[in-house]
């Protein structure tokens, strides 16, 4: 069961005089548009991620336990190749760099319609 739909005219709004008043006050009822944001904002905002800097510091582990013989021999890691540490940067940024290519342009396709 539906409940009747009310009686438009028995319902009470608000005058004019409370609709200029709260227009004055608070503006019209619109959500607020977010602006472009250039390479260099998503940098730094990147930047400031904790989640950015967790990689970061295990990557600085990584070639300091990997580069230093004094900590490698402590650690007992073996030498790892560039080549190697190239193939690793490539697997773990190249679909941050694409995921994040996908936004950009789904962004660029909304705003444009």
């Amino acid at each position: 069961m539906t409940p009747a739909e009310p009686d438009r005219r028995s319902l009470g709004g608000l005058s004019e005089a409370d609709v200029t008043a709260r227009l004055g006050r608070d503006g019209y009822n619109d959500l607020p548009t977010a602006r472009r944001r250039g390479f260099i904002t998503i940098a730094t905002d990147l930047l400031r991620e904790p989640m950015f800097v967790l990689p970061v510091a295990c990557g600085l582990f990584l070639v300091v336990g990997l580069y230093v013989p004094v900590i490698r021999d402590l650690f007992r890691f073996s030498f790892l190749h560039p080549d190697d540490l190239g193939i690793c940067l490539l697997a773990g940024a190249g679909p941050i760099v694409v995921f994040e290519g996908f936004k950009s342009r789904r962004r660029r396709l909304r705003s444009s319609s």
